[in-house]
């Protein structure tokens, strides 16, 4: 999706490569994510088939990856952006049953114990609201990088930059993702553990960012990587630092046993 990945690992480098050095099935499952995703650019049904198709191997290797089964979304709002809007004023309703649904849909895909610890634990208001104003600045960031991509008057800007068709694909194909990921906020109340749908989409941004390099001008070009740099730091220092005892361990072991380390 990008000619620049040495962009994207440097980004994951920052965060989140530690939590998928030890989320190993998250880790499997997330390349199989962004190697479907790939087929998302396209609208004909042979791609979407595609896409489901990675989607569903992806969900055997962790079962969370079931909701990127949404992304489906995508062609429509591509094809109508009203649809968008009908997208976001439907939220409200989607988290008031999505108990319901974690409870029907939970246990078909993992164990009643999974299901049940979600469904028992719920999150701290002030945690709900960090991990909103976490998520909406990273959209908020995305979507000024690419403001002048309006999903309305994109020919201006596909014009303006010179984007061939794939990148320009690429750029919007990020758009509406992060627009579809805004339902993570409904989940945020039942288990902070939905952050790792979110985190997920940080790489398709950085993906979005190192397409747009070599357009954006110098002086929009290092003040804008210098902010997402450090938005993933200010992300990497307030989620490590969350977690217990026993994460921070592991983590400090998958880096003291490496070839850098030594």
């Amino acid at each position: 999706m990008t000619n620049r990945p040495q962009i994207v690992y440097s980004f994951i480098f920052i965060y989140s490569l530690i939590d998928y050095i030890v989320q190993l099935k998250n880790f499997a499952a997330f390349t199989v994510l962004i190697f479907g995703l790939h087929y998302l650019i396209e609208d004909d049904i042979k791609s979407i088939i595609k896409y489901v198709l990675c989607i569903c191997l992806a969900s055997t290797l962790h079962s969370g990856y079931i909701i990127y089964f949404l992304l489906i979304l995508v062609r429509f709002m591509r094809k109508n952006k009203k649809f968008i809007i009908i997208y976001l004023f439907s939220l409200p309703v989607f988290s008031l049953l999505l108990p319901i649904l974690i409870d029907i849909i939970g246990r078909l895909v993992t164990t009643d114990a999974v299901v049940n610890l979600y469904l028992s634990n719920f999150t701290k208001m002030s945690t709900i609201i960090v991990l909103i104003v976490w998520q909406l600045v990273g959209c908020i960031l995305v979507f000024l990088y690419t403001s002048n991509y309006s999903l309305t008057f994109k020919s201006n800007f596909i014009k303006k930059y010179n984007l061939n068709k794939y990148e320009s694909k690429v750029i919007e194909l990020t758009i509406l993702i992060n627009i579809c990921m805004i339902i993570i906020f409904c989940f945020y109340p039942i288990d902070v553990v939905f952050q790792r749908i979110s985190r997920n989409v940080l790489t398709l941004d950085s993906i979005a960012f190192s397409v747009m390099w070599k357009y954006a001008q110098k002086n929009e070009k290092y003040g804008q990587i210098a902010i997402w740099i450090l938005y993933l730091i200010v992300t990497a220092c307030a989620f490590y630092p969350l977690k217990n005892i026993e994460w921070i361990n592991i983590h400090r072991m998958a880096l003291e046993n490496n070839i850098f380390w030594k």
